[in-house]
């Protein structure tokens, strides 16, 4: 039997399985989850001598990678598209900054990211070199904001010219090709065959399920509408992965 957990739930089994890497040393700890269509972040005070985790406040947004890249145009991503989902979800998390003032504590160097799920340990990955999944290696790492994090955008950069290159290279082959194809032998006299007499058509009944014009008219604007619609679509600490 499948149940259906709350957003809190979520945040606290994630918690849960990336406990043991937070360090005791820190007094916080922000530990999110970000998913497909949406975001888990919880703020954390590690207390006593053994830095135990005391949920101080969590919150869940309706962002994620997917619906980020749905609602923003996919992969095809400009500075300005880059910024706007910034601000998206900079507006989302707001509240959240307003009740418990992290900015600042980050400021005063008091505060450890960690990030589990999908979304970091695919950047570990990438940041380590990895070419299949491999959680020993994952499970644990650092990542930092000014290092691993920008070398691995110039990366990812790099990847996407080289495949642009690649693709035009292949096209203009494709084109080279077809016109080789298409002027190296010589040309055939077209053989046209005598027209046969038309026969008149015979109207075909009306069907309960044939749309009447002005349907169809409705239907093709509105297909118009969705495709326009849709083509329009301070320095943080370093970052450790939980692969939990």
């Amino acid at each position: 039997q499948l149940e259906i957990i709350s957003s809190a739930e979520e945040g606290r089994l994630a918690l849960v399985g990336c406990m043991p890497l937070l360090d005791p040393a820190l007094p916080y700890a922000l530990v999110f989850d970000i998913g497909g269509g949406s975001t888990e972040i919880m703020w954390l005070e590690m207390v006593g001598t053994g830095g135990t985790p005391r949920l101080i406040d969590q919150i869940s947004v309706r962002h994620g990678v997917v619906s980020l890249a749905e609602q923003f145009g996919c992969d095809q991503i400009s500075r300005d598209t880059y910024q706007a989902m910034v601000d998206t979800v900079i507006e989302a998390l707001d509240p959240f900054e307003d009740r418990n003032q992290i900015r600042a504590a980050i400021a005063d160097e008091a505060v450890q990211l960690l990030g589990t799920s999908g979304t970091v340990t695919t950047l570990a990955g990438l940041n380590l070199g990895l070419e299949r999944y491999q959680r020993t290696l994952i499970d644990g790492s650092h990542l930092t904001i000014e290092g691993s994090i920008n070398e691995m955008v110039k990366t990812v950069k790099a990847a996407e010219e080289e495949a642009k290159e690649a693709a035009k290279a292949a096209v203009a082959a494709a084109k080279k090709k077809s016109g080789q194809a298409t002027t190296g032998g010589k040309p055939s006299t077209p053989v046209t065959a005598p027209a046969e007499e038309k026969k008149p058509e015979l109207a075909a009944p009306p069907s309960l399920f044939d749309a009447s014009p002005a349907e169809e008219n409705q239907t093709e604007t509105e297909e118009d509408d969705s495709c326009a619609e849709a083509a329009s679509m301070p320095a943080a600490p370093s970052l450790e992965v939980g692969a939990a």
